[in-house]
């Protein structure tokens, strides 16, 4: 089974992040805020509605749950979504391999 450019593109946004969470535990002021950066690009849209719903800091558990578990779909819409993106414009920008 071949694996498409949007699964692949999934799997790598997943281990960005999970590299992006953990590196935000490091004692170093400058690699939070960067790996936050990079979260808060990652958690583009289904994780925004997730903290746009969780109505603000210091909510119960349940909503880091729920802002959790939507970075998994959110890894597959953002892969897929690149990948057909790529893909429309492969077709938009097709050069000719011959020349005359």
């Amino acid at each position: 089974m071949k694996i498409t450019l949007g699964g692949k593109l999934s799997i790598a946004i997943v281990v960005v992040c999970a590299v992006s969470w953990l590196l935000a535990l490091v004692d170093d002021y400058h690699v939070q805020v960067y790996s936050g950066y990079a979260i808060y690009a990652l958690s583009f849209p289904l994780g925004w509605l997730s903290g746009m719903f969780s109505g603000g800091h210091g909510g119960p558990p349940s909503q880091l749950y729920l802002y959790l578990l939507l970075l998994i779909p959110n890894a597959f819409v953002l892969g897929y979504s690149i990948a057909g993106v790529f893909h429309v414009l492969r077709r938009v920008f097709r050069f000719s391999r011959s020349e005359a």
